[in-house]
């Protein structure tokens, strides 16, 4: 009885460790996707800031 019970216990064990780690990788894969998107965003920002930029000195001459 004892060794059934043991054993029970070591497959818990053994499913709660396997689903810590697919969730572990799932928190992961999405971190790295956030991040890529993050990426993505301040990139595109950034051209963005630079045809503000452009478009102002474009305005500029035009006033003048």
């Amino acid at each position: 009885m004892q060794e059934k019970y043991e054993k029970q216990v070591q497959e818990l064990k053994e499913d709660v460790t396997a689903e810590r780690e697919r969730y572990e990788e799932a928190l992961r894969k999405r971190d790295e996707a956030a991040e890529q998107i993050r990426k993505l965003h301040d990139a595109r920002i950034k051209d963005m800031q630079k045809e503000i930029e452009e478009l102002k000195k474009r305005w500029r001459c035009l006033v003048m």
